[in-house]
């Protein structure tokens, strides 16, 4: 939980109702009323995105939706902030 791929911000009232949910519960709350990053972690988030899954293939980024939030997904998800802040800061 102390990765920068573990970071998952929800506002308010609705990071106090998800606390103990499992995850694919508050996936549901990520996809609809947070950040981006948050929505990402959605399947149809990309359906809805065309740029972002433009911006996936042109730049090589590894942005995929997950079932579970696990350790592997933690270090995906650290790797992509990885190469997003090398791009933004080449």
């Amino acid at each position: 939980r102390n990765k920068l791929g573990a970071i998952l911000l929800l506002q308010g009232k609705d990071n106090m109702a998800s606390q103990n949910e499992p995850y694919l519960g508050k996936r549901k709350i990520y996809a609809t009323r947070s950040v981006i990053w948050n929505k990402t972690l959605a399947p149809d988030f990309y359906h809805n995105h065309p740029k972002i899954k433009e911006m996936k293939k042109s730049l090589s980024l590894k942005f995929k939706a997950y079932d579970t939030f696990d350790k592997t997904t933690l270090h995906d998800r650290q790797q992509l902030l990885f190469e997003l802040t090398r791009l933004i800061w080449a």
